[in-house]
């Protein structure tokens, strides 16, 4: 069943060059409005490269239209609908999320420390590792899932720590006890 896509658009011709369109080549309308083709990816060897002039129509390009050669080889033009998302404002691009990593530092008296944590991305079930150490640094493993335009991504980023440390858990703001 061949459904026929003339109705629902509204592509009304420009010109008429007439071109015999043929197998196997791509047909577009470069920057200067002139009727061009070049051979398909599929088709194309190291030797044949680069576009030629078919027709020189000279038609001036409008923005929101787009132009293509139809069957008869005539040059035809569609405005594009345009109902996707609108572009976000560079103000409301995504900001880096800040985090603190807050706990006691052991020994002759009780520390209370905090880390600042820039994440580059929103990221939701954050975990915690034990403390260890890593390329001979102390610190805890800070797991969590990331963000990245619409799908999450596991993370894994290590975080460095006084040592040694216990209690440490991950806050949106420090308590005032905690020295920054």
């Amino acid at each position: 069943m061949k459904t026929d896509f003339s109705s629902m658009v509204k592509a009304k011709k420009i010109a008429t060059p007439g071109i015999k369109r043929e197998s196997g080549f791509l047909y577009f309308i470069d920057k200067k409005g002139n009727v061009c083709c070049t051979m398909a990816k599929k088709f194309k060897t190291a030797k044949e490269k680069g576009t030629k002039v078919v027709a020189e129509t000279k038609i001036c390009k409008k923005p929101g239209c787009m132009y293509y050669v139809d069957k008869e080889g005539d040059v035809c033009e569609v405005h594009m609908s345009r109902n996707g998302a609108k572009k976000k404002k560079r103000t409301e691009k995504a900001k880096p999320e800040i985090k603190f990593i807050v706990y006691e530092q052991n020994g002759k008296m009780h520390l209370f420390r905090s880390k600042k944590l820039l994440l580059a991305e929103k990221g939701r079930n954050f975990t915690i590792s034990e403390p260890t150490t890593s390329n001979k640094q102390y610190g805890v493993w800070l797991s969590y899932e990331s963000k990245r335009s619409t799908r999450y991504k596991k993370t894994k980023k290590f975080v460095k720590l006084a040592k040694p440390a216990k209690n440490i858990r991950l806050v949106n703001k420090v308590p005032k006890k905690y020295s920054y």
